[in-house]
């Protein structure tokens, strides 16, 4: 029999062992593939770090040209946004056609506007220059070497030690920030242009220039310029953004400025209420309603008694309506007084509360009671008015205890 016959010697089949494949699992072959692939997106395009953010350009938002010393122009150039100078005072060549129009803007010259305008501006650039990490594209030519169609430039930080030079066409692709820091000079090719490309703004592109920036004849230019000195446009060029300039001039020739219309970003905070929550002190034996919101705060009630004054209280918050209390003052009756003393007695509604022992009347006086007044002296009246205190506080308690028995019997009662 040949070994590799499944079957015994006995000539029996047996069953066969097949081993298992055992590959890696897919998370790590899914990873080993698309980490090649991500490696070579990368490399398709230029890299560049992020922008902060966008640069607050304050009042100086609204010029389309905004020079230290000097704005001039030659030939029918139009400024479309407002064209200031400060500290300066001269503006030349804006007369109105066939010289400079400003339309969709005003003339700020040597005023406040400007003045602050031009405040503004120093903070902008000192912000755009201080945008950190960058991307050091020091010696390369923007449109040429870097920023192709097929290399565009992303939002991001790019800068240059020295100059910087346009030739051909620069490609920006993509929504965000751009910020070109330059260290010294400017510098546009002749029909050079930049491209704006996947919802790129020009709303959102700054040149923060170390000295002077030169745009040449027919170059289409978009974003913001922010000279430290001055910038020149030459025959026939379009800028769709702002010339803006902190200590030289702006000279024009025959060129269209226009300003970009940006959306103004607004931030709200929510609105936050806080209501406190009610808060609410009650007694013992004190019912209190709150409505939602109120606070209610219930006093403990105070009672003061001249000397020798006897209280007698059945239960908290309780009076009895038309109920006169008697009190009794030590060898003190008020003349014209009547004090009823009789036996213990029950004061109910409107009745005269009792009081059991002697009392000492004053003149014309005249007292009710169980065995005949007298007057005595002012030593049998101390001694007197230790026994009738005494009796008195019985007679109260005892009459209290019989009135709140008697009410809740006719509580308990019922109608028949």
């Amino acid at each position: 029999m040949h070994p590799s016959d499944p079957r015994h010697a006995d000539g029996n089949w047996r069953p066969m062992t097949v081993r298992r494949l055992r590959f890696p699992s897919r998370p790590l072959l899914v990873t080993l593939c698309l980490v090649p692939l991500g490696l070579t997106l990368v490399g398709l395009v230029t890299g560049a770090t992020a922008a902060q953010g966008p640069i607050d350009l304050g009042t100086a938002n609204s010029f389309a040209v905004l020079a230290g010393s000097t704005v001039t122009n030659t030939g029918p150039s139009v400024v479309s946004g407002d064209l200031g100078v400060f500290p300066g005072s001269a503006v030349t060549g804006f007369t109105g056609p066939p010289n400079g129009t400003v339309v969709n803007g005003t003339l700020h010259v040597t005023d406040g506007t400007a003045m602050q305008a031009q405040s503004d501006l120093t903070t902008a650039y000192n912000q755009a220059a201080g945008e950190t990490p960058c991307t050091d594209e020091t010696g390369k030519v923007l449109g040429q070497d870097i920023g192709t169609i097929a290399t565009p430039l992303l939002p991001g930080v790019y800068c240059f030690s020295s100059s910087a030079q346009l030739t051909g066409s620069l490609h920006l692709s993509g929504a965000g920030v751009y910020i070109f820091q330059i260290g010294s000079t400017l510098t546009t090719a002749p029909g050079s242009s930049v491209v704006l490309d996947s919802n790129a703004s020009a709303c959102d592109i700054f040149w923060q220039v170390g000295t002077s920036a030169t745009i040449d004849t027919t170059t289409h230019f978009v974003g913001t310029v922010m000279a430290n000195a001055s910038i020149s446009v030459n025959n026939g060029a379009v800028v769709e953004g702002r010339l803006l300039a902190r200590t030289g001039q702006v000279s024009l020739i025959n060129d269209t400025i226009i300003k970009p219309t940006c959306a103004v970003t607004t931030t709200t905070a929510a609105a936050t209420s806080t209501t406190a929550a009610a808060t609410t002190t009650t007694l013992p034996g004190t019912t209190t309603s709150t409505l939602p919101g109120t606070t209610t705060s219930t006093a403990p009630v105070t009672t003061t008694t001249a000397p020798g004054t006897t209280t007698s209280t059945l239960f908290t918050g309780a009076t009895l309506p038309g109920a006169t209390t008697t009190a009794l003052r030590p060898s003190t009756t008020l003349s014209g007084a009547t004090d009823t003393v009789s036996a213990p007695t029950t004061s109910l509604p409107g009745a005269t509360a009792a009081v059991l022992g002697a009392t000492e009347t004053g003149s014309g006086s005249t007292g009710a009671t169980g065995a005949p007044s007298s007057t005595t002296s002012l030593a049998r009246s101390g001694q007197n008015l230790v026994a009738a205190t005494a009796a008195a506080l019985v007679a109260v308690v005892f009459g209290g205890l019989l009135v709140f028995a008697s009410g809740d019997d006719r509580l308990r009662r019922r109608p028949e």
